[in-house]
């Protein structure tokens, strides 16, 4: 099975754009911390896709704590006549974070983005 759950921060301001075909896509990095003693992050490409795409680029800024639910994938492609590897992370669900000091106050504005 593939599948991936992330909360990281935003590296930067998420850009929307749109495609040739008129679809709307996302790529950003996500900073996510490891939990160890060291406090080491790893930074994870992801791409988003259609209304997931929106609603980030819509809610969240440089930053900004996101959960993520997706897939990982790996793609290849040329660029000035060499091969390419990428493996990032293609983005099914996102939602905020639920914050944690005020558990009763949970009128935060919809919560979430699919594109299943």
């Amino acid at each position: 099975m593939n599948k991936v759950e992330l909360i990281g921060r935003l590296t930067k301001d998420p850009e929307v754009k749109t495609t040739n075909n008129n679809k709307t896509v996302l790529s950003f990095s996500l900073a996510v911390d490891r939990g160890d003693k060291d406090r080491t992050t790893d930074f994870i490409d992801c791409v988003a896709w259609g209304s997931t795409a929106d609603f980030i680029g819509k809610w969240f800024s440089k930053g900004s704590p996101l959960s993520i639910i997706g897939k990982v994938q790996t793609r290849t492609y040329e660029k000035d006549g060499q091969n390419i590897k990428r493996t990032e992370i293609l983005v099914d669900k996102a939602e905020f974070v639920p914050k944690t000091n005020n558990a009763s106050n949970n009128t935060e504005r919809n919560t979430e983005a699919s594109d299943e």
